[in-house]
């Protein structure tokens, strides 16, 4: 059924690592990071994947602003990967960005 893996997440956005995977002849950029919301525990946090244009925004931001981590607000969907669930981010809003 689509869309019944949907899900939101805010909270301090972290990037893990970046890659640039061969897909169809070019290059797509893919960020693999994590969500700790700031209301819950300190230690919860929620893997995310960013592709194209998600990932390029965030890694402009990280560029521009290398010690802050933007609050972000994401739309995705969940999928398995390697054993483990996380979020590929379908939409993410920026906050705003705090150290």
């Amino acid at each position: 059924m689509r869309g019944a893996n949907n899900c939101y997440l805010s909270g301090q956005l972290s990037i893990q690592a970046i890659h640039q995977v061969p897909l169809n002849g070019h290059t797509e950029l893919v960020v693999h990071g994590w969500v700790q919301p700031k209301v819950h525990d300190p230690q919860e946090t929620h893997p995310v994947l960013l592709t194209g244009k998600h990932a390029q925004l965030i890694l402009d931001l990280a560029r521009q602003h290398p010690h802050l981590k933007p609050h972000v607000v994401i739309e995705g969907c969940l999928f398995t990967q390697a054993d483990r669930t996380v979020v590929h981010v379908r939409f993410v809003d920026i906050l705003n960005a705090f150290a």
